[in-house]
């Protein structure tokens, strides 16, 4: 089982809902520069199954290695120039993968130590990955334009995906700049940030449900006398969470204040739960295998919790 160590000063988050029901998120570690990691604005994570934890840091442009304990063990990166813009990081059979923004490349890494670099064809800006079966799909800002690259576990390219998507459910550019997270059933979720919104696609790229979070928003963010939305409230992460749900991280940009964590099901069509944060989460990863949430908050630390009174199903990452 994975484990991190456990924090006495964190308290059982509990979500509320509208049913009377409720979830339980408990913390079980964190990784911080404060405790002695030389941890420098992470930006994503993956967890091995051997216990391992590698953190994408952007403004160092390498990925640190740490171990069950949440001790440092090391970081590796691109020799001689280096990465220039890496913006995800995924782990499959074959290693881990890394999408450098800039130079248009997927950077290869097993054993800790750089292998080569695979030249992609499109998108024209990518930083969104996912690994769905082993198999890589990479896409940039938006997906309607460009779709979505799908290689093998080699970073071979297998095909290009044009999803079909309902034009007035998501919009491409920079304000609706999208995020990937592998779903149960070989679905991709995408969320666009910014523009509250969030798709699900089949593996034919046909979008199968959506998500308005706009519509959430003035059940308990209104302020008196002024707009609700857009006033500031967006989504900023998505993920996969416990027994095949849907999580949606909120915060204002406007204020810099934090907003909620939301828990829908499978289909996007009901919210479960929800959480009030008290700070601006930038990433969330799900890991099945380990029933692990690592989120990544912004330029700052990592934290780790479990999910009580969920059931766990599907693969996890593998080494």
């Amino acid at each position: 089982m994975f484990k991190f160590f456990s924090l006495s000063c964190f308290a059982l988050l509990v979500y509320s809902s509208e049913e009377g029901s409720s979830l339980q998120l408990r913390p079980t570690g964190r990784i911080s520069k404060a405790n002695g990691n030389a941890l420098e604005k992470p930006v994503d994570i993956v967890l091995s199954s051997s216990g391992h934890a590698y953190v994408l840091q952007s403004d160092k442009r390498t990925v640190a290695k740490y171990d069950m304990q949440g001790h440092f063990l090391g970081e590796f990166g691109k020799p001689q120039r280096g990465m220039s813009k890496p913006t995800a990081i995924v782990l499959n059979k074959t290693g881990l993968w890394v999408v450098d923004t800039e130079t248009r490349q997927l950077h290869h890494f097993q054993n800790d130590a750089y292998i080569r670099s695979v030249n992609l064809e499109s998108p024209r800006l990518p930083r969104n990955l996912a690994v769905i079966k082993d198999q890589i799909f990479c896409g940039g800002y938006g997906i309607q334009e460009e779709g979505i690259l799908i290689l093998d576990k080699n970073a071979k390219k297998i095909s290009a995906l044009a999803p079909t998507i309902d034009a007035d459910k998501a919009r491409d550019g920079i304000w609706g700049r999208v995020c990937f997270a592998p779903l149960q059933d070989e679905r991709l979720l995408v969320g666009y940030l910014y523009e509250n919104r969030a798709l699900v696609l089949d593996r034919q790229g046909e979008m199968v449900a959506a998500l308005d979070m706009s519509e959430y928003y003035d059940k308990y963010e209104r302020e008196e006398g002024g707009e609700v939305f857009p006033s500031g409230y967006a989504a900023t992460s998505f993920s996969e969470g416990p027994a095949n749900s849907i999580l949606v991280a909120t915060c204002n940009n406007t204020k810099r204040t934090c907003g909620l964590l939301f828990q829908f099901d499978g289909d996007l069509s009901r919210k479960l739960c929800k959480k009030q944060l008290d700070y601006h989460i930038w990433k969330m990863r799900f890991f099945r295998k380990q029933g692990v949430l690592a989120v990544v908050k912004q330029d700052s630390e990592i934290l780790f919790f479990k999910f009580e009174n969920s059931s766990q199903s599907g693969n996890g990452v593998q080494d």
